[in-house]
């Protein structure tokens, strides 16, 4: 993950390329996939952003998806490097988080429309109520132990319709030519419908296709 900022914090660019081990079987990791990239766009504005995401085949059991799968590892990333960057640059977390949150009437990176946003009175109060500076600028040691307080801010999408649009997704499948194999591939299809993007969207792979492992 890179994330381009100015000088005062504000956030200008973020490339993510995410590798997934999926385990043996698709499950759900087609979305899974989709997810890490939405979700790292919330609570945040990003105004140039890109995404690569690779769901991998491993040699591992099934894998299965709970509420929220992909966001808790992008939100975990996301939230360590801006307060790297925050440290670097000499700002306050907290008011580097204000400067970028989306605020109503805006549209994040992924597409999703800000209808109502109490993120600016969230991370206010939470600043004041934890004295959140006042705890970051005195760092307390004891016996070898660091003890020390962080700031994390995620958001969750509400309402039906998928995450990107036509313009914005490309899947490739790659796998041998074999019965398990071929079941993954209808699988995958099975996706592109059902999350409404139509197939002649995307590039497909005809029976004479050479695939890769």
């Amino acid at each position: 993950m890179k994330t381009g900022v100015k000088k005062d914090g504000t956030m200008v660019a973020r490339q993510c390329n995410a590798v997934l081990d999926g385990g043996a079987y698709c499950s759900l990791g087609p979305l899974t996939t989709v997810l890490v990239g939405t979700f790292q766009t919330l609570p945040y504005r990003i105004p140039n952003y890109q995404y690569d995401g690779y769901r991998i085949y491993t040699n591992k059991p099934p894998c299965g998806a709970m509420r929220g799968h992909g966001g808790p590892q992008a939100h975990f990333a996301q939230d360590v490097q801006l307060d790297m960057i925050a440290e670097a640059l000499g700002i306050d977390p907290a008011e580097m988080a204000l400067k970028n949150g989306l605020r109503t009437g805006e549209r994040s990176a992924a597409g999703f429309n800000i209808i109502s946003s109490g993120f600016t009175e969230c991370v206010q109060k939470v600043a004041d109520e934890t004295k959140l500076k006042e705890k970051r600028s005195s760092k307390k040691a004891d016996r070898g132990k660091a003890y020390g307080i962080g700031l994390g801010c995620g958001g969750f999408p509400s309402g039906a319709g998928f995450y990107f649009t036509k313009h914005h997704i490309r899947t490739f499948l790659r796998h041998p030519q074999s019965r398990g194999g071929r079941r993954r591939e209808r699988a995958h299809r099975r996706f592109r419908h059902r999350s409404g993007i139509g197939q002649h969207h995307l590039p497909d792979r005809g029976r004479g296709a050479r695939f890769g492992p």
